[in-house]
């Protein structure tokens, strides 16, 4: 009977995130996951062909991340509200894997309309259409024109139009720089 695998694919992805965290997705790579791991570059190999199907593995893992994060709203806020909120939190507690999201090249969608219509999106559609009591139609719509008129969330200086958003969460504030 041959030896159980013991580092299995779950857990080389589950390692890889933990490298774009740390490092950027740009360093990605079998010696780099395999360090997380503590173990040859052999099982990475074995369970990924190529370092890009890793890649390929670890966005989706962190886009799934991402989703459970911006629903996880306060009973009775704003789920729209909520959402936005979360939305820019993730982007300044884990800059790396926002940019991982939205700056790598790995998104599947190929335009804004590809991404209002994945199905990774439609979680957070229907918590918007019940929030703002709009079809869903109208929610898709309103969404891609807010993402087409976003405002970019930067850490830094002030820029000449700031709004302050205060969270209901004590002591959170989020800058945003439209």
């Amino acid at each position: 009977m041959p030896p159980k695998t013991r580092v299995t694919a779950e857990m080389i992805i589950d390692a890889a995130v933990a490298v774009v965290r740390q490092s950027g997705f740009e360093s990605i790579n079998a010696r780099t996951v395999s360090g997380q791991l503590h173990c040859s570059t052999q099982p990475v190999m074995y369970h990924f062909s190529t370092i890009d199907s890793l890649k390929r593995a670890a966005y989706r893992r962190t886009d799934r991340l991402h989703s459970e994060y911006m629903m996880n709203t306060p009973p009775g806020q704003d789920p729209i509200l909520g959402i936005g909120l979360n939305y820019i939190r993730f982007a300044v507690e884990e800059p790396q894997l926002f940019r991982f999201l939205f700056q790598s090249g790995y998104a599947e969608e190929n335009s804004l309309l590809e991404m209002v219509d994945s199905e990774e999106l439609v979680p957070v559609l229907e918590a918007m259409r019940e929030g703002a009591g709009l079809s869903l139609r109208k929610t898709r719509n309103v969404c891609e024109s807010r993402l087409l008129n976003d405002c970019i969330v930067e850490i830094g200086p002030p820029a000449r139009h700031e709004m302050h958003l205060m969270d209901p969460r004590p002591n959170d504030n989020v800058l945003l720089l439209c």
